[in-house]
């Protein structure tokens, strides 16, 4: 469901029917709403982004405080655009007012690295509905939130983030807003709205007919769309027809879209909008004494209501901007592009209806620019039946949603290294061409080529490789997978739908993996050499019949294990916290549950939905009776005390392992003084007495 974005202190009114004799009336105020997403949090940790200390270098300098500037993101749905200010705040902090969907956050400038960081972890502001309001960082690849700080990295003229916000509510998430880019604005936009003064900062373009305006959205939900007005310089006037399109919203009643309108002095709504322009060599000031800003709503409008609307361009809109001297979106060998001047660099936007084979170069020409050719957009080649061949580039380092959705013909899909094509971040699983090369006829696939090598079904991915995203989505040819020593993150379906590997074996330096697995049919066998802290959905739909997860995984989240229909016993270690909403939803062929928690790991709605409550469930004998409490646990009829096997038969591996000590309450202890604690070593656990 669309996850709604409002920016704050703006009225909502109601207008008034189509029909000339009727008129607006104003209406309450505009209020932010719950999104409709829930997501698990990630304990996972980056050292390297620790906040700054305040000292000399931390001091904002006078060009940024005061400068506003729009943000690009993705809400999980959809494009976005918004916007915030920066003012100064205390001890050499900076404010960033409205960046996090209209919520202002608080950091730290640090002029040698040329970044601002952002705490999270904390409450922000209070809502007046929902309460406080506590921001962590979203990280949207994985689809979790953390608590590292969200840094912000000025490159090539613009911030750079490395997270998103997150903010959680008592009631559910208010805040989603995956990782931007800044724009710097050259234009704004001005009105009086229920005797105030408002100001939203743009973006323009224009070709000398056509002006583009970017972030009028702002305003209500947020979506990147640019709003075009049709310019006239013999009258001096600036137009577009109504109904049009400068927003919308996706509800579960259907698509609300707002559109941008003229009142008279009589509140009567006009047919279109007309902007009277005024002009001088280097600004523009395109003005309309009444305006309104809404949607349909049967048969009536409602929206705002916005007495002397003025946009306040820094260009003359007559005048091509100097970007457009050159066409923004060429087409060069049947492929479709929009170019970004600012970066030097071009995105793959589609293909003319005739074309078979998609060649994606490494960089086009334009004039006497080059650009490099760097993603490929949403729904790009979605459902093209008539695409043979695909050629993409090590210089793609991202494919928007579903870009390669949906096409039936593809036979040939020609990729760089593996190396490179693991760093490329997908936004979902149809964002990556190759499941489209193995349909569900095994007679009939095609052949994916690494490098100019087939890929078989033996997949060794080399040495370095540090992070895995969505890179063999559907890849089902694969029959068994060798990982790197070096990797240390597996994201979302790195793996999914691969039906025909039947063991992995995951390196000792994985801290976290997302739904890595999900759906490998054949699956059965996992050894792992470390610890990830962190699983989420990871072997739902799996053939594992019995698993043993390691003493250092703290958080088992949603559907980890779900409808794993042939796992018969599970271990669960001393480390565990946290146990997923349906985590174990649909095993119900499970026999029997270890789980070594001294307490109880917090378990979630249908935790063990579909596992027959009467198998027997083994668990420190202490903590029997606080098991049989906890929700989800006390769902459980047949616990039985957790027994270890004793020092006969330990591992060398045990013994080259380090000892992590627990208190009684389960809680970690980094330097144990005197006392009882719970030792884990290895795959052992015993109680010991420290002296």
């Amino acid at each position: 469901m669309r996850k709604f974005t409002t920016l704050a202190l703006i009225g909502f009114c109601s207008l008034g029917a189509v029909a000339a004799n009727q008129s607006v009336q104003e209406t309450g105020r505009f209020s932010r709403q719950l999104k409709h997403v829930s997501l698990p949090y990630s304990n996972t940790s980056a050292a390297h982004q620790v906040a700054p200390k305040a000292d000399d270098s931390t001091t904002a300098p006078e060009s940024l405080i005061g400068k506003s500037y729009l943000t690009l993101y993705n809400d999980g749905d959809m494009d976005c655009v918004g916007n915030f200010t920066v003012t100064a705040g205390a001890n050499d902090s900076i404010v960033l007012n409205d960046l996090a969907q209209g919520y202002s956050l608080t950091g730290v400038y640090d002029s040698k690295a040329g970044t601002i960081t952002i705490p999270t972890n904390r409450v922000i502001a209070t809502h007046s509905t929902y309460g406080p309001i506590t921001v962590y960082a979203l990280d949207l690849e994985a689809e979790s939130y953390n608590r590292n700080p969200v840094v912000m990295t000025w490159k090539d003229g613009k911030f750079v983030s490395n997270y998103g916000f997150y903010g959680l509510v008592s009631a559910g998430a208010l805040i989603f807003m995956g990782p931007f880019t800044t724009d710097t604005p050259n234009a704004s936009a001005t009105f009086v709205q229920s005797s105030e003064t408002v100001t939203i900062p743009l973006k323009v373009t224009s070709d000398g007919t056509i002006l583009n305006v970017l972030g009028l959205s702002a305003m209500t939900y947020g979506n990147r769309i640019q709003f075009p007005l049709t310019l006239n310089k013999e009258s001096m006037k600036a137009t577009a027809p109504f109904p049009n399109e400068v927003d919308k919203a996706v509800l579960s009643s259907g698509t609300r879209t707002y559109s941008l309108g003229e009142l008279d002095a009589n509140n009567y709504i006009g047919s279109s909008l007309t902007l009277a322009v005024d002009t001088t060599a280097t600004s523009s000031v395109l003005s309309n004494p009444k305006a309104f800003y809404g949607y349909k709503n049967g048969t009536s409008y409602s929206g705002y209501v916005m007495t002397d609307f003025k946009i306040n361009a820094g260009v003359n809109v007559f005048h091509p901007s100097e970007e457009d001297t050159e066409t923004a979106t060429p087409t060069i060998g049947g492929i479709t592009y929009l170019i970004n001047r600012t970066a030097g660099t071009a995105q793959v936007t589609g293909c003319v209806a005739t074309l078979t084979e998609v060649n994606i170069p490494t960089e086009i020409t334009q004039g006497q620019n080059k650009f490099t050719v760097v993603s490929v957009a949403k729904n790009a080649f979605m459902a093209s039946k008539t695409i043979t061949s695909v050629t993409i580039p090590a210089s793609v380092k991202n494919i928007e949603t579903d870009a390669f959705r949906n096409m039936s013909g593809l036979k040939t899909l020609n990729l760089p290294s593996i190396k490179d094509w693991v760093s490329v971040t997908f936004a979902n699983g149809n964002a990556n061409p190759i499941y489209n090369v193995y349909g569900s006829i095994a007679s009939q696939w095609g052949t994916v080529y690494f490098d100019g090598k087939a890929l078989d079904a033996n997949l060794v991915i080399p040495e370095g490789v540090t992070r895995i995203g969505r890179a063999f989505y559907g890849a089902k040819v694969i029959e068994t997978v060798s990982l790197p020593s070096s990797l240390t993150y597996m994201g979302d379906q790195v793996f999914t739908n691969c039906e025909k590997i039947t063991s992995v074996v995951i390196p000792a330096a994985v801290d976290s993996i997302g739904s890595a697995f999900y759906n490998c049919k054949a699956l059965a066998e996992v050894t792992f050499k470390g610890a990830p802290s962190y699983l989420n959905n990871t072997f739902n739909s799996t053939a594992i019949t019995e698993m043993k997860l390691p003493e250092g995984v703290e958080f088992i989240g949603t559907s980890t294990f779900g409808s794993c229909k042939s796992l018969k016993k599970i271990e669960l270690p001393a480390s565990l916290d946290n146990v997923g909403i349906m985590c174990f939803y649909g095993c119900s062929a499970l026999e029997e549950i270890t789980s070594k928690a001294v307490n109880p790991p917090t378990a979630s709605l249908m935790a063990f939905d579909s596992v027959d409550k009467e198998i027997p469930v083994y668990v420190p004998e202490a903590s029997i009776e606080e098991y049989q409490k906890a929700s989800q646990w006390n769902d459980f009829t047949n616990y039985k005390p957790y027994v270890g096997t004793g020092v006969e038969g330990i591992s060398s591996e045990d013994v080259d392992a380090t000892p992590v000590y627990y208190n009684l309450q389960g809680v970690r202890v980094a330097n144990p003084e005197q006392g009882l604690y719970i030792v884990v070593k290895g795959s052992k656990t015993s109680k010991v007495y420290v002296k």
